[in-house]
């Protein structure tokens, strides 16, 4: 939570050991998932965590604050 991942898309989610394994394996074996996800999680870090996004973030913070 806060992390702004979404299941299948820029993460895999897994609920228990086995799920977990699948999903690990379905990776492995597949470079495009491989691809999209890291694509996807790397665009995620981006628009969340990257320098000019909390800066964009506090500027509209302390905007609010004194005004």
């Amino acid at each position: 939570e806060g992390l702004f991942l979404e299941d299948e898309k820029s993460v895999l989610l897994a609920e228990d050991a086995r799920s977990f394994a699948e999903k690990l394996a379905r990776l492995l074996d597949d470079e495009s998932l491989q691809n999209a996800i890291a694509d996807s999680a790397y665009q995620s870090a981006l628009n969340h965590f990257s320098w000019k996004s909390i800066t964009k973030s506090l500027v509209e913070a302390y905007k609010t604050i004194i005004a």
